[in-house]
């Protein structure tokens, strides 16, 4: 017989207070990559986006970062936002207008 673990509803709000309250969240979609590229290392994209003043979710989907703005900025903080995210990786940050979410590749071959 398999074993189930049982949350009590104050223990599952404070999980759910506590990943919101989380400057940045991270998920995991897809997380294969191929052997021998060099990958972004995601513990220096956390990094930088704690330094910044906007909440954001980081989604891992194969060959991109998707990170999603938590709250609606304006345009021009939008901009420096994505202008200082560009002089970190390297990469030109991309806007998905279906997702909305700003891609930037995990790695290269």
């Amino acid at each position: 017989m398999s074993e189930t673990t049982t949350i009590e509803l104050p223990q599952l709000e404070q999980a759910r207070l506590e990943w919101e309250a989380k400057h940045v969240q991270v998920l995991i979609d897809d997380d294969v990559v191929p052997e021998g590229a060099a990958v972004l290392p995601l513990e220096s994209l956390i990094e930088f986006l704690e330094q910044q003043d906007i909440p954001t979710k980081i989604i891992i989907a194969s060959e991109y970062y998707k990170i999603k703005l938590r709250k609606r900025l304006p345009y021009e903080k939008y901009k420096k936002f994505v202008s200082l995210l560009h002089d970190f990786v390297k990469i030109k940050p991309v806007w998905d207008k279906s997702e909305h979410v700003i891609k930037i590749r995990r790695w290269k071959v």
